[in-house]
């Protein structure tokens, strides 16, 4: 079937349009089959599909580009993500995807992304306080930018790439676990 097509109304040119917000945490909200692009201009929420707080989305099987800023974001640990999948996000002028640590286990590893300022998913120092497994991205690192406290245990998958921003760390609690993926534990 045909996609749904939103974009601006120069070829390839970012930043002709704001952007799509999510500001309703209905489960039922969703982009399937979508081909996205020329929008992310807005300074403030500075992406082209944004996630605002108490906000929830999914995002599948679509084609996100030429943003003039990130491709999605997450707006922090209170927005919802219900997953990324067989997304393509390229071509955006800042990151493809910008997230709060806690969405980790939302991102699978069919996503993809080519010609982005930052060839990385962009994961926002933050505080891990809830179990959760740090999913392995096959197309996409990961690139820590800040602190990342870790007050649980995280499962860290097999072959999943992590890069690390100047300046960042993290740092694993008392109570924290960080699980590698042979089995092995530290705390």
């Amino acid at each position: 079937s045909d996609k749904i097509t939103i974009k601006g109304e120069k070829l390839l040119t970012p930043g002709q349009w704001k952007y799509i917000r999510f500001r309703s945490d209905d489960v039922d909200n969703r982009l399937a089959y979508t081909n996205i692009s020329g929008g992310g201009s807005d300074r403030t929420y500075n992406a082209m599909v944004f996630i605002s707080f108490n906000g929830y989305a999914k995002i599948d099987h679509c084609l996100i580009s030429f943003s003039q800023r990130n491709g999605i974001k997450c707006e922090d640990s209170r927005s919802r993500l219900g997953g990324i999948a067989f997304t393509d996000v390229s071509f955006c002028e800042l990151y493809p995807i910008q997230i709060d640590a806690q969405h980790l286990p939302y991102i699978e590893s069919t996503n993809r992304g080519d010609g982005n300022a930052y060839n990385y998913i962009n994961v926002e120092g933050s505080q891990l306080t809830n179990r959760l497994n740090w999913k392995k991205s096959t197309f996409l690192p990961y690139r820590i930018n800040g602190t990342l406290s870790m007050t649980d245990a995280v499962q860290v998958e097999a072959g999943t790439p992590i890069f690390m921003a100047d300046g960042s760390k993290v740092q694993v609690s008392s109570e924290g676990v960080i699980i590698l993926p042979d089995g092995a534990v530290t705390g």
